[in-house]
């Protein structure tokens, strides 16, 4: 498939995400997750070994964005790779409508996993690990994560 109509199906599937994310469909978000799922950080690594733990983690992002007073997020893909097996990575550039902030919120994530189906289908890719290049809400925030941190060496 073409570079370009790759990354049109891809950004197609983030806009979902981040939509359901905003809504509070934690449950269909954490769909598209196979846990155990680490969260690489500039300060650690975090690792929801548990849906219940990917769940607490997914609403607790929520409500940052929430207690930040972000309306929308939009997610802008700037690279889209496939891989043999299904594999992909993708490396995604989030901003946040956020009215009256001092300087506009962005993130950088790679997300790492395999696709499971068509990605006309809204949980098409199976996230298996993300990478924050950039943090919005670092950690630390008022809405700390449910358990702690381990540095990464």
């Amino acid at each position: 498939m073409a570079q370009a109509a790759l990354t049109t199906e891809y950004q197609h599937w983030v806009d979902h995400l981040a939509g359901a994310l905003m809504r509070g469909e934690i449950g269909h978000v954490a769909d598209c997750f196979r846990t155990p799922v680490p969260f690489f950080r500039r300060c650690g690594v975090r690792t929801s070994v548990t849906r219940d733990e990917l769940m607490a983690e997914l609403a607790a992002l929520r409500a940052r964005l929430r207690a930040a007073g972000v309306q929308a997020m939009h997610g802008t893909v700037r690279r889209a790779e496939e891989r043999e097996g299904a594999r992909f990575r993708l490396d995604v550039d989030w901003s946040y409508d956020t009215p009256g902030a001092a300087e506009p919120l962005r993130a950088a994530v790679t997300f790492f996993g395999r696709r499971v189906a068509p990605l006309a289908n809204p949980c098409a890719l199976c996230i298996e690990m993300l990478d924050y290049r950039r943090e919005a809400f670092p950690m630390g925030d008022a809405s700390p994560l449910p358990h702690g941190l381990s540095p990464v060496q």
